[in-house]
């Protein structure tokens, strides 16, 4: 819950105090993980996000900062959320956009960052890794993306000795794409 907080105060305070005029994505990313080797889960065990709100922003203009909530339901569990946290990805995009101001589209490849509580088997997890994916050409304020992800999730266990596990994720982002200005002495920049 304070993950998800976080989130909307982030989101807030960038989209109020941005620089100049750009595009700001606002969506949901549901996506599902799988466990690529671990001692105790199944190999049939996917996380799925159930509450995939999604926030991405322009740095420069080949580089965005991405930011998304994680609340993954497992279906072998108890019908409760397994896990909680939030993923920074930072995604550098192939082509380079003429203005800083346009909106995101094409191929791209970033780093990832996520920290996680798993609350069924007693441990925090912080998960480096890459995604790759592509944004499509957004029509009018409308736009979507696909991604895969890899990496490595270091799992502090509080219960037992702390492991390395590697992991793969695919999601799908549907959302808008929203101008902003800053609003000064009556007017906007």
């Amino acid at each position: 819950m304070r993950s998800i907080l976080f989130f909307v105060l982030f989101m807030v305070a960038t989209s109020s105090f941005g620089q100049g005029r750009r595009y700001r994505y606002i969506g949901l990313q549901p996506g599902a993980q799988l466990d690529v080797v671990t001692p105790y889960y199944p190999p049939e065990v996917i996380d799925i996000n159930v509450i995939p709100l999604v926030f991405q922003t322009p740095i420069n203009e080949v580089t965005d900062f991405k930011i998304n909530t994680l609340a993954s339901y497992r279906f072998e569990d108890e019908i409760r959320i397994s896990r909680a946290g939030l993923q920074v990805v930072f995604p550098r995009f192939f082509s380079a956009k003429e203005r800083f101001s346009e909106k995101s589209s094409g191929w791209y490849l970033g780093p990832l960052i996520a920290g996680r509580r798993d609350f069924f088997r007693n441990h925090y997890a912080v998960s480096p890794g890459l995604e790759f994916g592509r944004y499509n050409e957004p029509k009018g304020i409308f736009g979507w993306s696909f991604s895969l992800q890899g990496g490595c999730d270091y799992r502090i266990n509080l219960s037992r000795g702390n492991q390395f596990v590697p992991f793969i994720g695919a999601q799908l982002a549907v959302g808008l794409w929203l101008k902003n200005g800053i609003a000064i002495r009556g007017g906007t920049i």
